[in-house]
Formats: structure tokens, sequence, C-alpha cells
């Protein structure tokens, strides 16, 4: 029998809005309505009749009344203190869940005395805690160091001696820009930028105005970009601009992001653009767009631009390992304000060593004349040019690549190196530093003295401080370190890099009773799992645990840790020691098949419930004969099978798992109503449609983007009963092609009963049908689509999941609000936790004080003890979160 839910609105001042669909618990489907995201009133919450509680029976009967409608949260506490019974949490109101009154502000719950999972709760004596209106409040972050750096990729020197620090995720694109200053501590980071640049620093490299509220965009969902064409920048001596700012080349193509444009980039050292100069500058390179397989995920490059003294140009060397368009071996010459990089200003197209030709030319510098030295790595040499282009003089120099004038002395630093390709970098063999002084006459060969030499093996990168006197380069690899210029010597300085913080934190687990976080760190492609690691919640002390990637925990504690390439999940106890399962006789118990992606990423979900029944979602890579889709399947705590593909028919994009105390099942999947393809609020602020890499032009700043990252990435949360669900039609493709085997029922539109709810497809390419779900919730990410078919670009190794407190809140990340959603048993909005913020949003006390919890990826959540635990990989920090009550009291319970 149907069970209708009508449409309501409830008046209120907040900035968001969101879709819910509810329906019955069965089949039968309900209306669609749009809901506020929080609907607490506004003004003081207080009680107008405290908590009570007394005998009824073989129960116990708890009752009090509030000010006006908020969040309660009522639970039973045994005599140390410690809950007992999570009783009930949830928004008064219309919509407030079981087993709270709807509509009242007064409220009756009974109390069985037992436990969360139906066991005796003893003999007491017990008290019953009332809460009222939960705020969250920043505890801690714990994991970030400013001077702990993932794969740098570029350096340069400032005023000031500022360092300035680019680290890259060649692979899929990750990208981030520190400040050190001149004794290598950390000052700040510019990219992602800090929540308070001035929006006209922002106004060429775009933002979202939501009722007020400036949220970046996001570029690319893989690589977490909030600057355009910066997802997976690669290797580059960058140069510092007269003017103060930085310009460097743009990225190159990732796995998941195939030829894009290249141009050059202006970066204000306080981020964003700097003032009257737009952030993309000159196009050095067409678009390619999808190039099949990996695209240039491994592709080496090493880029190298250098500016005039008086600002008026910007050089840009091209060879064969600058990946630019054409084979050309030469130097570019350009102005900010061209439009793209004509014809060599120097060199020709082919390779060369007389005097008009280089041989695959590298490294760029100018001195204080404007003169322009020019690395020609092949021809082992260093060409040297005035400003018009006419050549001063020519000076051996073994396999120079990077070089730098000192503008005082005249002295100039070559850093050689013998380049190898490998996972786009550039390495191996000889690694040399050198200071020469120069001398040539006009046209001819020179005189290339040397002065000083270090030879440190794994040198790549160089930038000369051109405040320092005497002169100071810094160095990267290995380690990021000063070297001081001692005349005849040089001076190698300690690192100022360390491996003390988060490098990219990633599946996450909150372990408070032990005062501790579980942390799975994402490596790169092409390293081994690094397992499972422990961080102190007081010292930050990291400590190996046991292997595994994503992972769950039980209520005794015990890890729940799935394999990555195995298809396997692995129980260990707190102290990481293999815990048998009972039935199995060994703590390896084998699932229809999970594959991660990557393949220790893209595992979509794993939940313990609260009985100890294991929750775990399978798919497979890009779909197999066994497991194409997305499925749910349970296993009872003894590790035997109990139910198969509960939630049938999820797309394999599709990530995100809860469960609570009753059984709900709580999923993330990207489909969406095709006339509510966003949250009201984003509606008129994002375009309705997506696109297919850089076919058509389009109007900034979504002409920058390879794809539409709104809707590829941003998904739902649909809670279902315990009995489960279904989508049809998401797995339509694979069930057409033979090599599958027969079609699964979800796989058609046609299985789908007749009052299912119709959706488009992550990025609308097609219906998809859902029946079993209670409702949906408009907004959690990054969910990947399960749409399209573009190869590599097409990957769901990123994704996100959400968690489910004790009360059955469900915690909702959402990477494009930069927040967490908490929400109730009805999908009501208690809380939006976070706003954006990048490293330097650290709380009370930081350099950016507001928001209080600044949030830059928030992609993977834990709830345990009354505390929220978010890994954001952006901020490389695990940021945890507390609930303060407006209003707490107690009674007695006997």
């Amino acid at each position: 029998m149907s069970i209708r839910a009508t449409r309501f609105a409830l008046s209120i001042s907040l900035a968001f809005a969101a879709t819910f669909v509810l329906a019955s618990a069965g089949p039968a489907r309900a209306a669609t309505y749009d809901a506020p995201l929080d609907t607490r009133k506004e003004g003081k919450v207080a009680f107008t009749s405290p908590p009570k509680a007394e005998s009824a029976g073989d129960k116990i009967k708890v009752s009090f009344a509030v000010s006006t409608a908020t969040d309660v949260e009522v639970a039973v506490l045994d005599a140390a203190g410690g809950v007992v019974r999570h009783l009930a949490a949830g928004l008064l109101g219309p919509h407030a869940p079981a087993p709270l009154t709807k509509d009242a502000l007064a409220q009756v719950l009974f109390w069985d005395r037992t436990d969360d999972i139906g066991q005796p709760a003893g003999s007491g004596p017990f008290t019953v805690r009332v809460r009222l209106g939960a705020t969250p409040r920043l505890d801690r972050h714990v994991g970030w160091d400013g001077n702990t750096f993932a794969g740098i990729v570029g350096l340069a020197v400032g005023k000031g001696g500022e360092v300035f620090v680019l680290t890259s995720e060649i692979y899929r694109g990750g990208t981030e820009l520190r400040v050190l200053d001149a004794r290598g501590k950390y000052l700040r980071t510019i990219m992602p930028y800090a929540a308070d640049t001035p929006k006209e620093r922002l106004a060429t490299v775009g933002q979202l105005d939501i009722d007020g509220e400036r949220l970046p965009i996001i570029f690319n969902g893989l690589g977490r970009t909030t600057y355009p064409l910066t997802s997976g920048m690669r290797r580059q001596s960058m140069a510092v601009h007269p003017k103060g700012y930085l310009v460097m080349v743009s990225a190159l193509g990732t796995m998941a992001e195939h030829g894009p444009p290249r141009h050059l980039l202006a970066v204000d050292p306080r981020g964003g653009a700097p003032e009257g100069v737009n952030l993309v500058g000159p196009r050095v390179r067409k678009a390619r767009g999808f190039m099949g397989g990996a695209g240039e995920g491994s592709a080496g490059c090493f880029d190298h631009v250098a500016a005039s003294p008086d600002g008026q140009w910007v050089y840009l060397s091209v060879g064969p390992r600058s990946r630019l368009d054409g084979k050309r071996n030469g130097v570019l010459r350009m102005k900010w304000s061209d439009a793209a990089a004509g014809d060599l200003w120097l060199g020709k197209d082919e390779p060369g060593d007389d005097d008009a030709h280089f041989n695959s030319p590298e490294g760029l510098a100018t001195d204080a004349r404007g003169n322009l030295y020019v690395c020609d790595w092949g021809n082992n040499r260093v060409m040297v040019f005035d400003p018009d282009g006419k050549l001063l003089g020519k000076l051996a120099v073994d396999k120079p690549q990077q070089i730098a004038v000192d503008a005082a002395s005249g002295d100039v630093y070559v850093l050689s190196l013998n380049l190898q390709p490998r996972w786009g970098l550039l390495w191996g063999g000889e690694s040399v530093l050198r200071k020469f002084k120069f001398a040539f006459a006009p046209g001819a060969a020179g005189e290339a003295k040397e002065l000083a030499r270090l030879d440190n093996k794994g040198m790549y990168l160089m930038a000369l401080d051109p405040s320092a006197s005497p002169a100071r380069l810094w160095i990267a690899g290995p380690g990021l370190y000063p070297v001081a210029d001692k005349g005849d010597r040089f001076e190698a300085g300690p690192s100022a890099a360390n491996r003390d913080g988060l490098e990219l934190p990633w599946f996450i687990a909150g372990d408070p009773d032990r005062n501790r976080v579980l942390i799975y760190e994402h490596s790169e492609a092409g390293k081994s799992s690094p397992g499972i690691i422990a961080m102190d919640l007081t010292t930050g002390k990291k400590s190996a645990l046991c292997k595994g990637t994503d992972m769950a925990l039980d209520r005794g504690g015990n890890v729940y840790a799935m394999g990555g390439r195995d298809n396997a999940i692995y129980r260990y106890d707190p102290s990481g020691k293999p815990l048998p399962f009972s039935a199995l006789g060994t703590n390896k118990l084998m699932t229809k098949g999970y594959r991660g992606y990557g393949p220790f990423l893209g595992l979509p979900g794993l939940a313990v419930a609260p009985n100890g029944d294991i929750y775990v979602m399978r798919t497979s890579n890009y779909g197999d004969a066994q497991s194409y889709g997305g499925r749910v399947d349970v296993f009872s705590s003894d590790g035997k099978p109990k139910a198969e593909s509960i939630i049938d028919g999820l797309g394999y994009g599709d990530c995100g798992l809860g469960v609570d105390a009753a059984g709900n099942i709580y999923v993330g999947a990207n489909v969406k109503p095709a006339d509510k393809l966003f949250p009201p609020a984003f509606v008129g602020k994002l375009p309705d449609k997506g696109w297919v890499w850089w076919k058509a032009e389009r109007p900034f700043p979504w002409n920058y983007p390879y794809y539409y990252s709104y809707l590829y990435h941003w998904g739902s949360v649909f809670k279902f009963g315990p009995g489960g669900g279904a989508f049809y039609g998401q797995n339509a493709r694979q069930a057409k092609d033979p090599k599958y085997g027969p079609p699964k029922p979800a796989d058609s539109l046609a299985n789908a009963p007749a009052d299912a709810v119709t959706y488009r497809s992550g990025y609308l390419a097609w219906d998809v049908k859902e029946a079993g779900a209670q409702w949906r919730y408009a907004g959690c990410g990054i969910v990947p689509t399960s749409d399209c078919n573009w190869g590599d670009p097409y990957c769901i190794c990123h994704q996100s999941h959400l968690a489910v407190d004790e009360y059955g809140r469900s915690f909702v990340p959402d990477v494009f609000q930069f927040s967490v959603m908490m929400l109730d048993t009805s999908g009501n909005q208690v809380a939006r936790i976070g706003r954006y913020g990048n490293a330097d949003s650290a709380g009370p006390g930081s350099t950016i004080p507001d928001p209080e919890i600044g949030l830059a990826w928030p992609a993977y959540v834990s709830v345990r003890g009354g505390k929220l635990f978010i890994s954001d990989a952006l901020n490389r920090r695990i940021t945890v979160v507390k609930f303060e009550p407006s209003a707490e009291a107690t009674c007695t319970a006997r």
C-alpha cells in the first residue's frame, strides 16, 4: 500500500535548500518535496520542561519539552558515564524521525532497558541525558605539517627570500603551492587559495557566489583543483616576475584529463591572480582532448620560463621534454597580452649544433642587463643572447639543465642533469651543481670558469634567492635544502622538508576510545600500498598498524580492512593482530569482488553494523563477468554470507556506505532528477549540461575544465530499509555485451516496479529507476558518474565515503560545498559542518580564524563516540569535530 508524503515548506533564513525523495520502506513510492537543509528555528533553545524518567511497567518513560523546534539527542548513560543506549536523535518538526513525535515540542520516549544491540543493559544506576541544539566545533587538526611535501615539481624564490614550493600528483592531478620563509619555515598556502583571498584577485580564477557565500570552483574533481588548468602540474623552473608574482606553465594532461590546452599562468604570491594581470596568460599548446588509455598521465615533462628584468617579456624554452605544440627546438618570447605563442624567437624546429640551432633547449635565465641564458642541453653548452636576440657567446657546460644568474655578482649557477623519463618525472644519472664566471667575446666561444661544485645524488630542481648575500640556492632532491655559496665551494644546509605530517590522507576510521585515528594514505600510481597507520590524537605520532586500505571498526574497536587487490576483508584486533572469523578459522573473508581501482583506491564502501554484521559494496574495474556494476552484500559477524545484493544495480562509480542500528542502509549514488540537477541555491549558477573535452567554446570559467565535475561527481545519498532495494538500468551498457554473461534483473529498466522513481544518470546519458529507498538527499560527493565511456578519464579511483553514528545520523561529505552535512534518520539536515578554507584556516588563533572549521576536500569521514573525523586530502590533515549542545539536562532513571 502506497504511503504518500505531502509537500511542505518551512520558512527560514538559511542560505541553502536540498531535495529529498520520500517513500515507504517497501517498494511503494512517495511524492518528491523540497526541504531546507537546516530547519532549526532562530533564537535561544531551552527546556520548558526538564527531562523526567519514571518507571512504566518493564520500561522507563522519558519526557521533556523544549522552547522551539530544534535537534535533540537522548541517551541513557551507565554509572561510569558511558552511553548504554542511543535512544533517539533528530530534528523536531513535521519530519521528526521515530521514535520522536512529529510536530511536537513536548516529547515522550520509552526505554526498554536494553543496550544498542538489544541486550539487557544491567541493573544500573542509569542516567538519561538530553541535549538540544548540537553545534559543530573544531576539536583539533592532526597530521598537518607545512614542511611535509608530496612530490615537489617546482621551486622559485621571491622577494624577501620567500621560497615557493609547487607539489603535484602528476598521474591523477592534485596540486599545491606553499610558501616558506628564507629559513625554510612554512608561511602559507596559496594553491588552494586562502578563504580570505579578496574577490578581486579571484576574478580571473573563477568563483561561485551562492547567496553571498564565495565558493571556489572545482575545476577537476579527481585533481581536487580550485585553479583552472592546474591538474597534473609537471616539473618546471618557475620564474618570479619583476613585480613579484610567479609565472609558471599550466598542467600537462593526467590519466583523467587528456590533452588540455597549455598556458602560462600568473599567480600572486598571496594567492589568486596578480592585480591587473589575468591568471591565464598566452596559450602555448592547443587542446588535444581524449588521447586514449591513460593519456599523458605518465608522460615525462620539464618546462622552463624566465622573465625579462623590465617585465615586458616572458621566455619559454621548447624542446622534446616540454610537450608543447610541434617538434621544435628553440625559445618563445611572449607578452602577457598575447593570446598565444607565435613562432620561435630563437632556434629552429629541427635540432642542430650550429649557432642558429639548439638540441633540446632546457633552462632559461636573465641577467640584470636583460641578456638571456639558454641551456642547450643536447649540445653541452649555454648560449647567451642580448635582449634583441643577438648571440653574445656560447660556453661549454656538460648537460646544463637549469640555470640562474646572480644579478649582483654576475655569477652563473648551473644544475647539470642526465635526464630520463619515468612517471612524468625526469631523473637519474649525473646531478651536479656548478658555479661559473662566464667570459665571452660576441659570437664566439667563451670561457666558463668553474668556481665551485656540489655533487649530490638526486638533485633535480634549483632556485636562486636573489635577496641573499652571499648567494644562496634552494635545491629539491632528496628533500628540500638551502645551499650557501662559500666562494670556492658550496655548503648544503639541513633539509627543510620532513616526513612528520601526512602527505595524502585518504580512508579513515576514528577511534577516540584509544585516542587515535586510523588512516590509509593514498600512494601515487606505481607505488605499493603503505597499509593502515594509527595517528595519536594528542601527539600526532604515526605508527604502522596493519595491512589494508579502506577500513571500518566494530563496537569493540576491531579493525576490518579491505585488501585492495585480492577482494578480501581482513579482521584485526585493536593492536593490529589478525583476528579470525569463527566460521572461517582465518581473519581473511573473501567477497564476491570489490577489487579497488588503482588498485588501492576506488573502494566503494565498507561498514560494520552495531550487531556485528559486515556490509560491503562491491564493484569491479569498469565491469567484469563476475561483478560489473555495484552491489551491497552482507556477511554475519562470524564471516558467513548473510545476504547477497541486498542493494542491487548500483553504478560502478557509486560509493559511500553506512548502516544504522535498525539495519537501514545508506549509500551514495550519482543519479538525479532531470529537473533538479543541483541543490536549489546552485540552480542558475551552474551550467545545466555537460560537455566532452574542448570540442566547443564555452564561457569563462567553464571553458577550462576537461569535463563538468558538478554533474560528473555530485551525487546523492539514498536511505534504504533493512530489506534493501535496487537501481535499474544503471549498467545497461555492460548488460548488452555477451562477455558479461546473462543480464541481471537490475540491468534493465523494464524490470523496475511500476511505481519506481525515475532519475537521470550522473552525466545525463540515460534514465535510471530506483525502488525501495525511503528518501534521497541531494548533495554528496565526490561520487563518480557511471554513464560515460572515456577510457581512463572515466576514472573512479577517487571517491567519497559517508558515515553513520550510533544514533543513526548520517554524515555526508560534500566537496562542492566544502562541508559535511549531518542528517537525521528522516533526512533532515541537522547541521552543515565546515566551510571552505585551506590549511591556513586552522581555527581560533590561526592565521585565518574564520571559518572555525576550514575544509578544502572533505571526501572521507568517520564518526564515533560523539566525534566526527574528516580526512581532508587537499589540506593534508585530519579534522576532528566535536558537538557542543546549546542546552543539556539529565535525570536519574530507576
